[in-house]
């Protein structure tokens, strides 16, 4: 018809809009790698902090006990004014420890869940349906919250009569997702408050879904601060100078991934002043005797637990004197017999001499790589020795890569010694189920 439009312009101007685009998505994926990268490397000096803080108040409660004694033996009314004074002194430093211990917990969590976004948003999450009771998923759930529960509050658990006890759910995802939820109503809510967490069902269509809500009375939030929590850290999101003081939350964004990949969702309601409420919908199948069949080696549980007066004899592989040594007293002190070896050579050593039932594994090791030193020492030993890795970052891509190359688990720094006595305690259950497998 002789009518053209010279559309030369506008296709520069989309190809422009599409490359700034790109900048912008690759700045902020640099941003958090760099960031999951520096996390690493704070990560073992925080844990030594830690570990530091933990002796300060141990030597602090010895010169307590000590000056409390001073004074009884004194046993003069002139000093009750100089014995108050001493108690309030020491009152104010144990308060000063608590807060550097919690401020110190608070700042790794942090860097643990950058570090993990990085990976996450990355490498995309890995999902592992398992058949488990209902309750003790709950229970775990709880007791992994990701704030401590030093308000004293009370959790009120109600699960639907109609639901099976035992489901086949994601647990790993839905279970650290739920402890994040749990975390954050016991972290915004007021002393003497409760929680509640409900678990109902509902079906669409052919499709079983498990709805699981926890609910806080609380500080609450606005409607439009809640919006913003999943949003700040997105790779879609525009990196502003606004969003600087949003304050996003990498922990509800996790859990918001760990949930999706489980394939569900995510809700929060929240009001200013009455609290929030978080609610998950995730698909879940009762398991047939065929299903329960497959995942039997994985939830069995029939070896009993090792005699009482059984001592186990550890191996701890650890190179960081300060970790070394916090480790080593807090596994003496726990009852149990302990050995020490500051690197590889030294650990398959001491390895090949005695016969340990458990390796406490450091995985950076000054000579060589701890999963190394594992192949080494079972080259010789087979399974006698039941490997734990300790690591001070823990990805769970490294999970996946250190439990396939033979590791039992993997124990992230700084550790409590109950998570090192539970882990070491299925450690001897492990080698107790090997053991009568090959009789």
């Amino acid at each position: 018809l002789g009518i053209y439009i010279d559309i030369t312009t506008e296709k520069k101007i989309q190809e422009e809009l599409a490359k700034q685009i790109d900048e912008t998505e690759q700045a902020n994926y640099s941003t958090i790698r760099f960031i999951s990268t520096a996390s690493h490397e704070i990560r073992n000096p925080m844990t030594n902090v830690l570990a530091l803080q933990n002796g300060i108040k141990e030597k602090l409660d010895v010169l307590q006990d000590f000056f409390y004694k001073m004074i009884k033996l004194l046993n003069d009314k002139s000093e009750t004014e100089f014995s108050n004074k001493i108690a309030e002194t020491f009152h104010e430093m144990h308060e000063l420890a608590y807060l550097c211990n919690s401020e110190a917990n608070r700042t790794l969590t942090a860097l643990q869940n950058l570090g993990d976004l990085h990976h996450m948003q990355s490498e995309g999450i890995k999902t592992n349906f398992v058949f488990i009771g209902l309750d003790e998923f709950i229970k775990k759930s709880i007791s992994n919250s990701t704030y401590p529960n030093t308000k004293n509050l009370e959790v009120d658990i109600h699960i639907s009569e109609t639901i099976p006890k035992e489901v086949i759910i994601d647990y790993a995802n839905l279970c650290a997702a739920l402890s994040v939820l749990i975390g954050n109503a016991i972290r915004f809510s007021r002393i003497n408050q409760r929680i509640k967490i409900e678990v109902t069902t509902m079906q669409q269509e052919s499709n079983s879904y498990l709805t699981i809500t926890v609910q806080d009375y609380g500080v609450g939030m606005p409607e439009e601060q809640v919006k913003r929590l999943f949003t700040a850290l997105n790779k879609e999101g525009k990196h502003t100078r606004d969003a600087l003081y949003h304050k996003p939350s990498v922990q509800l964004l996790r859990a918001k991934m760990w949930i999706e990949a489980s394939g569900g969702k995510l809700e929060l309601t929240s009001v200013v002043n009455q609290g929030t409420t978080a609610s998950i919908t995730v698909p879940y199948s009762v398991a047939d005797s065929e299903k329960i069949a497959n995942f039997s080696p994985k939830i069995k549980k029939a070896i009993e637990s090792p005699n009482s007066s059984f001592q186990p004899y550890i191996l701890l592989i650890e190179d960081d004197n300060i970790s070394q040594k916090s480790t080593y007293t807090a596994l003496i002190e726990a009852g149990y017999k302990v050995d020490v070896a500051s690197d590889g050579a030294e650990a398959i050593r001491l390895a090949l001499k005695n016969d340990y039932d458990v390796a406490i594994l450091d995985i950076s090791l000054p000579d060589m790589n701890g999963v190394e030193v594992m192949h080494q020492i079972r080259a010789i030993k087979q399974d006698q020795i039941i490997f734990i890795a300790f690591t001070s970052h823990a990805s769970e891509e490294d999970e996946d890569y250190f439990i396939e190359a033979g590791v039992m688990a993997v124990l992230a720094k700084p550790a409590t010694i109950s998570q090192l006595q539970n882990l070491i305690e299925e450690a001897i259950k492990v080698k107790i189920r090997l053991n009568q497998e090959k009789k």
